[in-house]
Order: C-alpha cells, then structure tokens, then sequence
C-alpha cells in the first residue's frame, strides 16, 4: 500500500498506523463496544453516563440503517443516511471525543 493516499476505515489495531497518509475511519461497531465495556465496568447507571449516551446515539445509527436497508437497496441507502435525523447529533458527539 505504498504510496497510498486516501480513507480507510479499520478496527482501530494499531498496525495499521503505518498509514500514515491516510485518513483513518473508524468502525461503528468496535468504536461502540469500547463504551459498551466502559459501561460493564462503571458504578453509574448507563442512562447517566457519557458512556451510555454514546451507546444510545450510536444505536440509533445502527436502528435507522437497519430500518434503511429494509426499504433501499445499497445505492439508494448511501444517498438518503446522511440527511436522516440521528447523523447531526451523533457527528457532534464524534468530533467531541476527536
């Protein structure tokens, strides 16, 4: 991958950091499930944690790709995601913990 210049969306391992000239996107699910462990190891109820808010936004991602898939083919989907009403909100969130 010499030379590569662009997006790539990975897990978060660290051996991709060689990618140096490259934007990294992140996963959805393994960026969840690092909250999702937060939680498990937290005193505080889920509702009321940071940790819990991002788990809830990120659910609801997910619900609206799922309730997505099932009316769009593929093509369609990637064009309406982005206007639907979940995405601004979650985005916020994101370039918070950026």
């Amino acid at each position: 991958m010499s030379g590569f210049n662009g997006y790539v969306q990975t897990d978060g391992y660290a051996g991709y950091n060689f990618l140096d000239r490259t934007r990294h996107l992140v996963c959805l699910a393994h960026f969840r499930r690092y909250f999702v462990d937060s939680l498990k190891n937290s005193s505080c109820k889920a509702s009321k944690s940071f940790s819990g808010e991002i788990v809830k936004d990120i659910n609801k991602v997910f619900e609206l790709e799922r309730n997505l898939s099932a009316k769009f083919n593929d093509d369609e989907r990637l064009l309406i995601f982005p206007h639907k009403k979940h995405v601004p909100h979650f985005c916020e969130t994101c370039f918070f913990l950026h």
